[in-house]
């Protein structure tokens, strides 16, 4: 879900501009981040993967364009283009100390999600 959220907010860049496609994709990640309990070990865990999921998606399809500059001269910096990709989604960071900061159940929502 997180993954899929982060993908479609690429819709809001050039040359699409449908901006208000992102009121759509983040309330997904803060639902997700409110559903989990950061306090524990697995909490944490949780939240630095549902944001580098969130930021992989939306890296992964915004940012393709990006492996041409490495393939220019792929002999030399083509070993480099994995490493761009899949390390471009820090979002997981904000996440996890986003999700640390905000108490339980800010958006109305049970964390169980037993609503």
């Amino acid at each position: 879900m997180a993954f899929l959220a982060g993908a479609a907010s690429t819709l809001a860049l050039a040359p699409i501009n449908l901006w208000p496609v992102m009121f759509l994709t983040f309330p997904p990640l803060v639902w997700l981040l409110d559903g989990i309990g950061a306090a524990s070990a697995d909490g944490i865990r949780v939240a630095f993967a549902i944001g580098w999921w969130f930021g992989f998606g939306y890296f992964l399809s915004g940012l393709y364009w990006i492996g041409s500059a490495f393939l220019v001269d792929a002999k030399t910096f083509g070993w480099l283009l994995p490493f761009a990709v899949t390390l471009l989604p820090v979002p997981g960071l904000r996440c996890l100390s986003g999700s640390a900061l905000w108490p339980r159940g800010c958006c109305g929502l049970r964390a169980d999600f037993g609503c």
